[in-house]
């Protein structure tokens, strides 16, 4: 099994017009994360993401609309 690699971390306040470009997602306390995929796809959202979750998107926004998951971070 491949692994990805980081080599930024940067915390992660979700926003409605913040735009990023992040290559995975760690969720410290979870819930659900309201996202914008690389593809294009708008408004995805993540129900019961557990606490300590690493998501493996590329991720373009983390939306605070919908997004209740917190210390969030984006990883590239």
């Amino acid at each position: 099994m491949a692994y990805d690699t980081y080599t930024i971390a940067e915390s992660i306040t979700p926003g409605n017009t913040a735009e990023a470009n992040y290559k995975g997602l760690y969720i410290g306390s979870g819930g659900t994360v309201c996202v914008d995929l690389f593809t294009g796809a708008t408004g995805v959202k993540f129900c019961k993401v557990p606490d300590g979750t690493l998501l493996p998107l590329r991720v373009t926004k983390v939306w605070e609309t919908s997004t209740n998951a917190a210390d969030i971070i984006g990883l590239s």
